[in-house]
């Protein structure tokens, strides 16, 4: 049975109120006092048996220095501040300078969604839904809750046919795909093989936010059988569902019959988020003693500036959108907790498009050792083999006749012996010369191939910066020919925090017509990294600024545009033409 939010009212010296929203996992807390002033400080302390989340409220950010800091909704003498995505019993702590006022229980129910991500199977008309929740839904043999019609986890979807969801209307037309569990418990984390066969054994002390006996369960199903156009769909189960939402289907192999490559795609790019200090309360779960780690203070609120920003884009064009995270998306540090914390925020983009991503260092293995596994778990990309440290993590899609995405994983080796290497050789041989696409589709014009992966083959960064296995000098060396003979339009990289564009570049590090134009985009929200004095020759453009990319092709070009995230400014723009 569903435990609901405890529902209490307290009045001490000032009067508190706890109110809820049971099918969100929402907490209002509101309260009235004599106010704020440069010197008081308000807080609220959310404490469970695994960590504390303590959030200070204050009109001066020096008093807050050492936990999250966030704006209080005042009005007249209330102020209201609302929590989000809770799924474990908290104990909320009010208190005014240092003195407690009150302490209020509330217990979310663990079976409730959240975290919802969409992404792309590589076939035609499907989409996969991932979600997770912080328990295993029980088997209902009774059916206590009358919802045997419902599955116990699970997707709901139809065709919209109207502006307004099911819920205000007949549910008749509903269908229904059941959902399959991953269970990632502390001994899926603390022993892995790196990419070059070392073993990395992780303390048991750093999972002390994780627990054991639970685990961390991510749910996924594919719909299949789409059709282009507009759905409602909404994930979860028996215990509980997220609300209906609009989502767009993505034909991802094209046919004869179909999009014919006229119309506009949008191809939305970041790298390097993370989720530092500052977490918005909305989303509180990051803890005080990570919020006073140096490793975490490098995002600032870059962060969250990025995601907001991206969140405003892709919802002003969902319908002909997609979302590539071209590596390092938590650094999470080997937590799961600020994974589930990053899941939160990325969900009001990764649940109305697509959100696709590759493997970067930090997601792969970095120094806490994870080696892909939390990442291929809660981001099944084609094709999905699970969450083993074997999975495959590169993998193309062909999103628009005249459009296809090949993503790598930069982490693992790409010599002329290795899988991968083998697997991008046959891929680009397919996609060209010019008579093999003509054959796919039956289309004529120009085919743009777009080649992402998170390390970069160029970068004018101080090299100190990149003490990483594979150098931008061996990486060019080992593929960077193929990119060139099979006429490759552009790369995209991250991994260093700043962006640069390359001239398009033919190889020897030369600029000339028809070569690769390359573009590093680690602007998502880490701190930046200084480029040399001196900019190379095939430099084109080098920025500091956090912010997104913005691919666009439709039938005269790829063209690109890098939005800073405070103020949306076009800093960078540039357009590529067949044959140029």
């Amino acid at each position: 049975i569903v435990l609901f939010f405890l529902l209490m009212s307290v009045q001490l010296c000032c009067n508190t109120t706890i109110l809820s929203e049971p099918t969100l996992n929402v907490v209002n807390v509101s309260w009235s006092h004599p106010g704020l002033d440069t010197t008081t400080t308000h807080a609220l302390a959310l404490e469970t048996s695994m960590h504390t989340i303590l959030i200070c409220i204050a009109l001066q950010p020096k008093l807050c220095q050492t936990v999250q800091e966030t704006l209080v909704h005042a009005v007249r003498g209330w102020f209201l501040v609302t929590l989000q995505h809770l799924v474990w019993n908290y104990n909320i702590s009010y208190t005014v300078d240092n003195t407690e006022v009150t302490t209020i229980t509330v217990s979310p129910t663990p079976y409730l969604p959240f975290g919802g991500r969409l992404a792309l199977t590589g076939d035609p008309g499907e989409l996969r839904v991932t979600w997770q929740t912080a328990a295993r839904p029980p088997e209902d043999p009774t059916n206590a809750n009358n919802t045997a019609s419902e599955p116990l986890i699970g997707v709901q979807y139809l065709p919209a046919t109207s502006s307004r969801p099911p819920d205000s209307r007949s549910t008749a037309d509903v269908l229904t795909q059941a959902g399959d569990t991953t269970v990632l418990q502390q001994r899926d984390f603390t022993t892995c093989r790196s990419s070059l066969g070392k073993s990395t054994t992780k303390k048991k002390a750093a999972f002390q936010w994780f627990s054991p006996k639970s685990g961390q369960f991510h749910h996924t199903t594919v719909l299949r059988g789409l059709k282009p156009g507009k759905y409602f769909l909404r994930y979860g189960g028996r215990y509980g569902w997220s609300d209906w939402q609009p989502v767009y289907s993505h034909a991802v192999e094209y046919t004869p019959t179909g999009d014919d490559g006229r119309e506009e795609f949008n191809l939305f790019v970041i790298g390097d988020v993370g989720v530092g200090v500052g977490a918005p309360l909305r989303h509180p779960r990051l803890p005080t003693a990570l919020a006073a780690s140096p490793r975490t203070q490098n995002t600032g609120q870059s962060w969250n500036c990025v995601l907001r920003q991206l969140e405003n884009s892709v919802k002003a064009s969902p319908q002909n959108s997609m979302v590539l995270h071209n590596g390092d998306m938590a650094y999470a540090f080997g937590h799961p907790l600020l994974w589930a914390s990053f899941l939160s925020l990325i969900e009001p983009v990764a649940n109305a498009v697509p959100y696709m991503v590759s493997l970067g260092n930090h997601d792969y293995l970095g120094s806490e050792g994870e080696c892909g596994r939390y990442t291929a778990t809660a981001f099944p990309m084609p094709p999905f083999r699970g969450s083993s440290v074997q999975h495959r993590s590169w993998y193309k899609l062909h999103l628009k006749p005249n459009l296809v995405l090949i993503v790598l994983n930069t982490d693992l080796p790409i010599a002329k012996t290795t899988e991968q290497y083998k697997w991008l050789r046959a891929t680009l041989g397919k996609l060209r010369p010019p008579q093999n696409v003509s054959d796919v589709g039956k289309r004529e014009g120009h085919l743009w191939i777009v080649v992402a992966g998170h390390k970069p083959l160029y970068t004018s960064v101080n090299p100190k910066l990149l003490p990483d296995p594979n150098s931008p000098k061996k990486m060019r060396a080992a593929f960077e020919h193929l990119l060139i003979s099979n006429k490759v339009d552009l790369a995209l990289w991250s991994h260093v925090h700043n962006y640069e564009r390359t001239c398009t570049l033919v190889g020897n590090q030369q600029c000339g017509k028809g070569g690769v134009m390359h573009v590093v985009i680690g602007t998502g929200g880490g701190h930046l990294h200084k480029f040399t004095d001196r900019a190379p020759k095939w430099s084109a453009k080098r920025l500091l600024s956090h912010g997104h990319l913005k691919l666009t092709v439709n039938e005269t070009g790829l063209s690109g545009t890098l939005h800073r995230c405070d103020t949306n400014r076009v800093l960078d723009s540039w357009t590529l033409t067949a044959g140029g």
